[in-house]
């Protein structure tokens, strides 16, 4: 038998080591869960909108294998594995497997325990169909979550994983993922935990929530993973926004603006049988939303439209889901230019936020229209306290008459690093079909990279995308009725 595994990629010029199915570009690492399926054997007290060690069989669970202190502890015996070290911040095991130079991927022969001759790729690397059933979730954005090497995809029958360390491969290996007695409604990738929240059920007032989550392993070679489930008591009949918090947690949020926004901040391992408490987001103007999360805040949104001003106003929420949550205050986008309210958010790990929208043209006398699909890096990181849209990009320009006000124009983002993401919107040829290209600001003005733009043959809203070690992941719901999907791998450094 032979298995697939990728070799290296750079990114602007910043190194990031080669990696087949596991090896190395650099990012941090976590491991898989030792026990699946339910955990808890409901005896553990009530949280409150905190965290606690769930017991298995009347003790903790067991430390997550793989689990480093030193770079001594990670040990491969597979001649693929070129390095093999702790990673300091997340205490676990990263390896390096046949590497070779920027969009170039080796395959590990698992059997021979060799490297294949490196295969060149391009910026389109590769595409493969979902075997497992259609989009679930409802969204595909909502389904979707990478942890490189591997792509998590919640479909209609159940959640599947696939091995995509090798960017050359249109038929990756399915990594089964046990543990999910349900059909996630949201899919949150935190760094390397991913996070899968079911449909809140029972009734009111004490309704009954799925929560599970899984840390992808450090491990190239893994054949299944295990999420750990509890179920928790839960006060609301929805959860509205699941949302990635600091230090790998997870935020859940009500969306209604008459009960100020409930919501509350948790961090795995969340104990099974526990009752949550969700808090107040006081302060939030009328008519704005949550739409974001930076660190331990959440972001707010609001259009005015009222005045013609046409403008984005945003506001942090500080200490969000805890009762000490308190509001910033508003701050305009102006450098954005005049927009109109349809559009994605990004997340970065580092706590940055990604915004996109169409800008719009609304002259007196009119006709208002849609001039482009426009994304900025609008959140430097976890520690800003200000909004800036002054870099910002237009991914896709469009010519008056053939576009309308009010077109969906701006499609979804990925943070690829800290200067570079992967930006989607409404091809200018076709608004139906969705372009895939990368935009940088490693210089300024940002700018668009040249030759690097690829078009699907779906719209902005059947069209996730997502990033992990130097690689773009977009899910492409492309055939609705019969209800099949395509996973694309982008490599932005490539050509």
């Amino acid at each position: 038998m032979r298995t697939r595994l990728l070799g290296a990629l750079l990114l602007g010029g910043a190194t990031a080591a080669a990696f087949a199915v596991g090896c190395s570009l650099g990012l941090d690492a976590s491991l898989i869960g030792a026990d699946g399926g339910v955990v808890g054997d409901g005896a553990t007290p009530p949280v409150d909108g905190t965290t606690g060690d769930a017991l298995v069989d009347g003790a903790p669970p067991k430390p997550d294998p793989g689990a480093c202190a030193q770079d001594t502890d990670c040990k491969s015996t597979s001649a693929c594995v070129k390095a093999a070290r702790c990673d300091p911040a997340s205490k676990l095991c990263m390896y390096d497997v046949c590497t070779s130079q920027a969009c170039q991927a080796s395959a590990c022969d698992t059997q021979g325990s060799t490297c294949s001759v490196p295969a060149a790729y391009n910026f389109h690397a590769t595409s493969f169909k979902v075997v497992l059933g259609g989009v679930g979730c409802g969204s595909a954005s909502r389904c979707f979550a990478a942890a490189y090497p591997f792509v998590f995809i919640g479909t209609t029958n159940g959640v599947i994983a696939y091995q995509v360390g090798d960017p050359t491969n249109s038929s990756p290996p399915p990594v089964p993922v046990t543990g999910l007695p349900f059909l996630p409604q949201h899919i949150v990738a935190n760094g390397r935990r991913i996070y899968f929240i079911g449909n809140v059920v029972g009734s009111g007032p004490s309704y009954h929530l799925a929560v599970a989550w899984l840390d992808v392993p450090g491990n190239p070679f893994i054949t299944a993973f295990a999420a750990r489930t509890s179920f928790v008591t839960y006060p609301r009949d929805v959860v509205s926004n699941a949302l990635p918090a600091a230090a790998g947690g997870l935020f859940l949020e009500y969306g209604d603006a008459a009960k100020a926004f409930p919501s509350v901040l948790l961090s795995a391992p969340i104990a099974d049988s526990s009752s949550i408490s969700l808090f107040p987001t006081p302060g939030i103007a009328t008519n704005a939303s949550i739409v974001a999360a930076s660190g331990t805040r959440f972001v707010t949104y609001r259009w005015d439209g009222a005045n013609t001003d046409y403008n984005a106003l945003f506001s942090f929420e500080n200490g969000a889901g805890t009762a000490n949550a308190q509001n910033g205050g508003e701050q305009p986008a102006t450098a954005m230019g005049e927009v109109y309210p349809q559009g994605f958010f990004a997340h970065g790990t580092d706590g940055s936020v990604l915004w996109s929208a169409p800008q719009v043209s609304t002259p007196d006398g009119g006709p208002a229209t849609t001039i482009s699909a426009r994304m900025t890096w609008l959140v430097a990181d976890s520690k800003t306290t200000t909004f800036d849209a002054s870099a910002h990009v237009d991914v896709e320009s469009y010519a008056f008459p053939s576009n309308g006000y009010g077109i969906g124009a701006a499609g979804p983002m990925a943070v690829i690093d800290p200067k570079t993401a992967l930006v989607l919107a409404a091809s200018k040829d076709n608004l139906q079909q969705t372009s895939v290209q990368v935009a940088s600001r490693a210089l300024m003005p940002p700018a668009l990279l040249a030759g690097r733009r690829y078009v699907l043959p779906v719209d902005v809203y059947h069209a996730a995308a997502q990033a992990s070690g130097g690689f773009g992941y977009v899910l492409a719901h492309d055939d609705q009725l019969n209800q099949t999907a395509t996973v694309h791998i982008f490599a932005p450094a490539c050509q």
